[in-house]
């Protein structure tokens, strides 16, 4: 049976207490939020480091909030773009909003279009009008339905 090696052979093992906090620090920038919140049960240090820094409160407030994000996206498409992957969800999404951008594109136009029309009618019924009526019936018909619609 071999034997230990004595303390004065072994190399010295200091581990987590030796290091200090900006490299534990930037150590856990490296890993995923979930990793590193579960990192947080390791031990009070890590839990206090990760806590205290203001870089990973900001990483951890970014991925809740990129979180809440997917799923408040996945709620607003319609059933057959939802799914579970985020990145399907976010190409589903991407899509999506391409339609909805050409559909406002096309709506518009046509609004475009209809003022445009209302302006043509508008101006032939008052030239019809005036035609009709001539410039004196015009004034006097404006002036007669300008004193219907003034409050008695």
């Amino acid at each position: 049976m071999a034997s230990l090696p004595s303390s004065s052979n072994r190399t010295e093992h200091r581990g987590l207490p030796a290091l200090p906090d900006v490299l534990i620090e930037e150590i856990l920038s490296h890993l995923e939020v979930p990793e590193m919140v579960n990192c947080r049960q390791l031990c009070s240090r890590i839990r206090d480091i990760i806590d205290d820094s203001d870089y990973l409160q900001d990483n951890i407030d970014y991925y809740i909030e990129e979180q809440v994000s997917i799923y408040k996206l996945r709620d607003a498409l319609p059933p057959e773009l939802q799914a579970d992957d985020e990145a399907v969800v976010l190409n589903n999404a991407a899509d999506y909003m391409d339609v909805l951008e050409r559909s406002n594109e096309l709506l518009e136009e046509r609004l475009d279009r209809i003022f445009q029309e209302l302006e043509e009618l508008k101006a032939t019924t008052l030239e019809n009008a005036r035609r009709i009526l001539g410039e004196q019936g015009l004034s006097e018909l404006d002036n007669g339905l300008g004193a219907e619609e003034e409050p008695a």
